[in-house]
């Protein structure tokens, strides 16, 4: 890795100002690029072939082999490199202190065919979830499970690529396909055209979870926070579910209906 000509110490600096802008959901639509913080989700990003722009560090911060190895293999492909001082980069984290490294890189994009239509594939469904950090959390439980894709449906989803979802996936919304469908009917019609038997959850589900067959080509639906699945979607569904529940709560988190959903499938696959 080549020693850096000069270090930004200035929020002013035009960099800085555009990673700045890339926190808000407009800019990274308009521009087509994301903001990635920290090394194991730019590790995560460049292993699944996302294109990095320009990598952001703090060369004192960076003194690990797997950080040094990372920043020489990015200047190899292209990346521009740019040193910043710390103080910069905790200005601009998420977190309480920078890890020392942020990338700008491309917005992923995937289709329904990135859907296998042989085996058994798993696909977890969200429908407008508000919350980016579940989305994130959601991404990690459907990577953890070995599902072929997560699908964000509805017009007024939150950004599946918001720093707070990258942040809360821990790399694994770059782990597996994340296709999103603004029109719902578009969404379940081209899940049904992998060959997806649809499972919607839903707190008055006519089926017990544990009783549902979820060992064939699945794909489950989960509602948003507040209102849960429209009846729209449900009413497509090939069956809905519902989690037993025995103490006062009557609802869970969707993250946790998530989690729950996804690894019964995965003990039925056993």
């Amino acid at each position: 890795m080549s020693e850096p000509a000069e270090v930004i110490t200035s929020m002013r600096n035009p960099l800085i100002k555009r990673i700045r802008a890339l926190g808000h959901r407009e800019a990274r639509l308009a521009e087509g690029m994301i903001v990635i913080e920290g090394l194991r989700a730019i590790i995560e990003a460049v292993q699944s072939g996302i294109a990095i722009a320009t990598l952001l560090y703090a060369p004192e911060r960076l003194r690990s082999p797997l950080a040094q190895e990372t920043i020489a293999a990015a200047e190899v492909r292209g990346t521009h490199l740019v040193a910043a001082a710390p103080a910069v980069l905790d200005a601009l984290s998420e977190r309480d202190a920078s890890q020392g490294i942020i990338a700008v890189a491309a917005r992923p994009h995937a289709a329904f065919d990135a859907i296998p239509t042989s085996g058994a594939p798993l696909v977890l469904a969200l429908h407008e979830p508000q919350d980016p950090g579940n989305i994130g959390t959601i991404a990690r439980t459907a990577d953890g499970a070995g599902a072929a894709a997560l699908v964000i449906f509805g017009p007024h989803a939150a950004d599946p690529f918001d720093p707070k979802a990258l942040r809360a996936s821990m790399g694994s919304l770059f782990a597996l396909p994340v296709i999103e469908v603004r029109v719902i009917a578009d969404a379940l019609a081209a899940l049904r055209g992998r060959g997806l038997q649809l499972v919607g959850a839903a707190g008055a589900g006519a089926t017990d979870l544990w009783d549902a067959p979820l060992t064939g080509p699945t794909a489950l639906l989960l509602g948003n926070e507040r209102a849960g699945l429209p009846p729209e979607a449900l009413a497509a569904c090939d069956t809905s579910v519902r989690i037993p529940m025995h103490g006062h709560a009557d609802s869970l988190n969707v993250a946790a209906a998530a989690a729950i959903c996804a690894f019964e499938a995965v003990r039925q696959r056993r």
